[in-house]
């Protein structure tokens, strides 16, 4: 779960670093290197400039700019949009905010952040950094994605990124999700949240001494019901394993 984390702030970080490299230098962009680690449990964040990924969802591939790797941010702002959980939450919201700081300490970016006590406060608190011009505004979770979908198709100038889902155009059809876009201005921060559960849940079952063992979650979406889909996978298959 930390690790996971880690990655969330890792992947925000390397986003506004392409924010930056792409609307601080007027040269052409030059092909970074691949990254590692992380490359198969994200999706590459980028300026915003995006083609359709195989989950749905927009993905780029960065560069560095023409500053040779060193990304100058100066006169660029990232603003934070949290959900109701909070900056202080332990979790997503802390930690994307933790990236838009390391961001702010490494690249010079402007950091800015709007807690939302409710679902009320989504689209105010994004709106009101859409007034500000933020060079590129965070959304955090999935409960936010239809609020971000919708700023980011009203101010397509406007740069976004979304932590934990894809905000797309539903083309008119909301309840069909085959003929989803991902929206060009939108960077998805997804995870393959089911990995590390699986790990913890193959762990669990090696170490129960009573032969159970247990999980629950919080609301029910998808990337809190990934999580424990992915710590029951790992208990079945130590099971399968050990003959447990």
């Amino acid at each position: 779960m930390r690790t996971s984390k880690r990655f969330t702030a890792l992947a925000l970080v390397a986003g506004l670093a392409v924010m930056a490299s792409a609307c601080g230098s007027d040269k052409k962009a030059e092909p970074a290197a691949t990254t590692t680690g992380v490359a198969a449990s994200t999706t590459t964040a980028g300026s915003g400039s995006s083609t359709p990924g195989t989950d749905g969802s927009g993905s780029s591939t960065p560069g560095t700019g023409s500053t040779g790797g060193k990304v100058d941010g100066t006169g660029k702002s990232a603003c934070e949009v949290t959900d109701s959980g909070g900056v202080d939450d332990k979790g997503f919201n802390q930690t994307a905010y933790d990236g838009v700081k390391q961001a702010a300490t490494e690249f010079g970016i402007k950091p800015e952040l709007l807690e939302s006590k409710s679902d009320a406060d989504y689209t105010p608190n994004i709106d009101a950094f859409v007034k500000k011009k933020c060079s590129i505004i965070i959304t955090v979770g999935f409960l936010l994605a239809p609020n971000t979908a919708t700023a980011a198709k009203a101010n397509p100038d406007q740069q976004f990124a979304i932590v934990d889902s894809p905000a797309v155009n539903d083309n008119g059809t909301p309840s069909v999700t085959t003929d989803d876009k991902p929206l060009p201005n939108v960077s998805a921060l997804l995870f393959a949240t089911e990995q590390p559960s699986y790990l913890a849940g193959y762990l669990a079952a090696g170490m129960s001494k009573s032969g159970k063992v247990a999980t629950y979650g919080g609301i029910q979406i998808p990337p809190v019901t990934s999580f424990m889909n992915g710590f029951l996978q790992g208990v079945n298959q130590h099971n399968k394993v050990h003959g447990t």
